[in-house]
C-alpha cells in the first residue's frame, strides 16, 4: 500500500468576513500573495515603530491611528494597500481605489488586523510543521 500524506490538515478551518457585500475567505494567506502581504505587514511595523513609536505590534499600531499627521497617513495608506492586496486575490475589483470609496477606517482597521493575524498564524503553523 502507498502512504498518503494529507496536507489538507495543515489548512485552518474556513473563516470568512463580509465587506461591502463581498465575502472574503480570511482563513489563510494564499501562496500567490504571501510575500507581498508579508512585505506590507513589515511596512506597518516599520512605520509604527520608527514614526509612531508606541505600538507593540502591527495590529495595535493600526488601532492607534491617531494624531501623527504624515506617519498616520502613510500607515493608513499601507493598511489599505494590505487589505486590497489580500482581497483582490479573491475579488479583483477590490483595489486600493475600491477600498477608499467603499469602506470606512473602522472596516479597514479590523480587516487589516485579521489579515495580520492570519499571516502570523500561517507562519507559526509552517514552523510547527517543519519541527515535526
Amino acid at each position: 500500500m502507498s502512504e498518503v500524506v494529507d496536507l489538507d490538515i495543515l489548512r485552518p478551518p474556513p473563516k470568512k468576513v463580509v465587506l461591502a457585500g463581498k465575502e472574503i475567505d480570511v482563513s489563510f494567506v494564499p501562496c500567490a500573495i504571501t510575500w507581498e502581504v508579508d512585505r506590507l505587514v513589515k511596512q506597518v511595523y516599520e512605520i509604527s515603530e520608527t514614526e509612531l513609536g508606541n505600538a507593540a505590534d502591527a495590529a495595535e499600531a493600526i488601532k492607534e491611528l491617531a494624531n501623527n499627521g504624515d506617519a498616520t497617513a502613510r500607515l493608513f495608506d499601507v493598511t489599505i494597500e494590505l487589505c486590497a492586496t489580500f482581497c483582490a486575490n479573491q475579488h479583483p475589483a477590490m483595489t486600493v481605489d475600491w477600498f477608499k470609496t467603499k469602506t470606512d477606517p473602522a472596516q479597514v482597521n479590523k480587516l487589516s488586523e485579521i489579515i495580520i493575524e492570519t499571516l502570523q498564524r500561517s507562519f507559526a503553523g509552517a514552523e510547527a510543521y517543519q519541527g515535526n
